[in-house]
């Protein structure tokens, strides 16, 4: 769905935002609703941005798990080849 916005400016003065919904209905924001819909905008966007920082450090996490289950697996495969050479 793609919404637009358009700034109305009337003769009496009312400044209101239009938002065309994908229904095709207007809907018109006064400014403190305008404002109050920025307002929880940029608090979804900061929420975002903290979910953004909590997953790159679970990211970071995991690739050090992943090297260290690497190198496990290359020391078990090693240990295992000196125990097949030895025991035939």
């Amino acid at each position: 769905m793609q919404i637009t916005a358009t700034i109305d400016r009337y003769p009496n003065g009312c400044n209101t935002r239009c938002v065309a919904q994908g229904n095709d209905k207007i809907v018109r924001l006064t400014d403190e609703r305008l404002r109050r819909l920025d307002r929880r905008l940029a608090a979804v966007e900061e929420a975002l941005r903290g979910t953004n920082a909590r997953l790159d450090e679970t990211n970071a996490r995991l690739d050090q798990a992943v090297d260290v289950l690497t190198r496990l697996v290359r020391v078990v495969a090693a240990q295992n080849d000196r125990v097949n050479r030895n025991g035939s």
